[in-house]
């Protein structure tokens, strides 16, 4: 047994002064307590490779990552796309895409561009020039999720066939141009937890060997309403006389704050000829919250993992297909307010004014609801806590606490859009047509006579 411990200590010695890089500067190999054992002895070092070798490691591993991402970014590069003889790139002219007002009146959005095909090698004969505008809707949380159709749903808007039969082409630049209206009654474009909607421009042009070249460029869809006017509330609170009145913006915008005004009526009661009751407000409360439904089709092929259901299978294109309904409520805004409300009770009423905002960090989705299932909404919760106080009539500095607190909560659906800026509807840029042209030019008398002397001259000339 000694001869077995004297052998493992040399070799434990000669591994460390063979690598220095285990050694802890001492000359002696680093140990594990956890490892040791119970008579002392020193476990065996862990190899540990030597610096040089883990540069050339990390060299390998930060190489390859940046030679992905470079096959990415030459993959979905943004617009343009090419191969050893054509160039392509999609050239979109027309202002942002923005739908103006309710789905129900909103005129829609032009969309209008060019598709540039660039023919590098001379005498080119391409045999299909097309270009598709795509409506994409993913489910984050589908019923199986390795299944693609279950995932996915592609909707083709419109169709541009540029090229129908085999023509050949020189070096040079080709210019297609392509305009169509996006109806208003099309869902903006959404990123949220449950799902995505997205649009794409797909662009291919095939040659006559069968060399394809495809191109996709997306587009930004967005919706605005007209959040100038306030909206007016009145709540109640039995079995108290305290009315609330509360306004706010008809809509807000996600990285704008907003002010919201509070009034408390009914906040003083004579309870005999002497004595009053009344409230004082000792908190406000508020919070948004965010409301996020979507409906996960069934694929044909996974359709049996649901009970089919008959209800609204037409209306989400669905074929009575079994459906999956999915909700995630989130808050995305919230604050409270201890101080700064007038009071007044003299006239029985309360008020504040204070401001609200949406949390822009947490990405709030717009309000938005889409024959595909998803829907977006949103919603405000007050909290006001109020205590009873009663006080003798003429002496109002003399108010003693009850004990009594009572808690008024009402909530409001409101409507997050996107901001409108300076621009208008297509509908409304246009130029005014002859028959809204009014107030022509006069008329004149028959047999006018034209005096003065250019015209008297030009007369006798």
């Amino acid at each position: 047994m000694p001869s077995t411990l004297s052998s493992f200590k040399i070799c434990c010695t000669l591994r460390n002064d063979s690598n220095p890089a285990i050694s802890n500067g001492t000359g002696r190999p680093k140990t594990d307590r956890r490892t040791a054992t119970r008579q002392g002895e020193e476990p065996p070092p862990v190899m540990v490779p030597p610096s040089s070798q883990l540069k050339r490691s990390y060299q390998r591993v930060v190489c390859g990552l940046v030679g992905f991402f470079d096959k990415m970014t030459s993959q979905h590069g943004p617009g343009n796309a090419e191969t050893g003889s054509v160039k392509m790139n999609i050239n979109v002219e027309s202002p942002p895409l923005i739908f103006y007002g309710k789905p129900h009146s909103s005129t829609g959005a032009i969309l209008s561009g060019q598709l540039e095909l660039d023919v590098l090698a001379a005498d080119t004969t391409l045999q299909s020039v097309e270009l598709v505008l795509l409506c994409v809707v993913t489910m984050k949380r589908p019923i199986v999720k390795k299944c693609v159709a279950c995932k996915t749903r592609t909707t083709q808007i419109y169709k541009w066939t540029f090229l129908c039969e085999p023509s050949m082409y020189r070096n040079g630049m080709y210019k297609f141009p392509f305009t169509h209206l996006l109806h208003g009654d099309l869902p903006a474009t959404i990123q949220s937890s449950l799902g995505t909607i997205k649009y794409e421009l797909s662009a291919r042009a095939q040659s006559i060997e069968n060399n394809t070249i495809n191109l996709q460029q997306p587009l930004t869809v967005q919706r605005t309403l007209e959040g100038n006017s306030l909206r007016n509330y009145l709540r109640t609170f039995p079995p108290t006389n305290i009315v609330a009145a509360i306004a706010f913006p008809a809509a807000i915008h996600a990285n704008q704050n907003f002010p919201m005004k509070v009034r408390i009526s009914g906040v003083v009661n004579q309870l005999n000829e002497y004595v009053q009751q009344r409230f004082c407000v000792q908190k406000i409360s508020w919070r948004i919250e965010e409301h996020i439904t979507a409906i996960a089709p069934a694929c044909p092929k996974h359709a049996n993992k649901l009970v089919p259901s008959n209800e609204s299978s037409s209306a989400h294109g669905n074929n009575g297909l079994g459906k999956l309904r999915r909700a995630c409520p989130r808050e995305i805004g919230s604050g409270h307010l201890k101080l700064g409300w007038k009071t007044d009770y003299a006239s029985s009423e309360i008020k504040a004014t204070f401001p609200t905002c949406l949390d822009s960090s947490l990405n709030p989705v717009c309000d938005i609801k889409s024959l595909s299932g998803l829907e977006v909404w949103h919603r405000l919760a007050l909290v006001i806590v109020i205590a009873e106080e009663k006080v003798v009539r003429g002496y109002p500095e003399l108010a003693s606490p009850t004990g009594k607190v009572r808690v008024l909560c009402t909530s409001f659906k409101v409507v997050v859009t996107e901001k409108s800026g300076i621009g208008t509807s297509w509908d409304n840029e246009q130029p005014p047509v002859y028959e809204n042209i009014g107030g022509g030019p006069p008329e004149y008398a028959d047999g006018l006579m034209l005096e003065g002397p250019a015209f008297v001259s030009a007369g006798a000339r």
